[in-house]
């Protein structure tokens, strides 16, 4: 009866150990956050502006779509909000087309990368923590530029109508970004274009 309950009990055991591995949940996969390239044309988008700012894309802030800048000023030697943006056909990208999906850390990393390497008309400074923008993940860098010593701080957002690009500028001789530019920043809202793309732009 002794050696039958050893048995018995080894057999339990052996059953309990087959039902544990049985039930052993799938190793995690980890999921990769992607972006689409949806739209042949971008979108647009809107955020709060703070008192004492306007629109003022000046003569001497190159072919920047559209700046705000502090008290009237004409150039990014004050404090300037600027964005730009680009489609997904460029070299960091690997010359995407509208339909493709990729990793977004891809569009980040070629970024990044494209930057730093750029030391004729860039001093780099730090990549920058992670943030949201209008419910997007950005990344950002900070960077001077060499002809007149500017220090910036851009931000990369990929979006499925463009890669958008927002720059904080402190002002002439400044390195702190001022608070309200953050508080623009933060109060980002993204407009998708009304167009979806052609089977033949697809």
């Amino acid at each position: 009866m002794i050696f039958r309950s050893r048995f018995l009990l080894l057999g339990v055991v052996l059953a309990i150990c087959h039902l544990l591995v049985g039930c052993r949940p799938a190793p995690l996969v980890e999921e990769v956050d992607t972006v689409c390239w949806e739209y042949p044309e971008h979108g647009s988008y809107s955020f709060v502006l703070e008192p004492g700012w306007g629109n003022n894309t000046g003569r001497d802030m190159g072919e920047v779509p559209y700046a705000v800048t502090f008290e009237g000023g004409e150039s990014y030697e004050t404090p300037t909000l600027a964005v730009i943006n680009w489609g997904y056909d460029r070299p960091y990208t690997r010359w995407k087309k509208v339909g493709e999906c990729f990793p977004r850390d891809e569009v980040f990393d070629g970024w990044i990368s494209l930057i730093k390497r750029d030391t004729r008309d860039r001093i780099f400074g730090e990549e920058l923590p992670e943030r949201v923008i209008g419910g997007e993940r950005a990344r950002g860098v900070t960077y001077r530029w060499v002809r007149n010593g500017l220090f910036m701080e851009v931000w990369l957002v990929p979006r499925p109508d463009a890669i958008w690009e927002i720059f904080l500028f402190p002002g002439e001789g400044e390195t702190v970004v001022p608070e309200e530019l953050y508080r623009m920043l933060d109060s980002f809202r993204w407009v998708a274009p009304r167009r979806l793309p052609t089977a033949g732009e697809s």
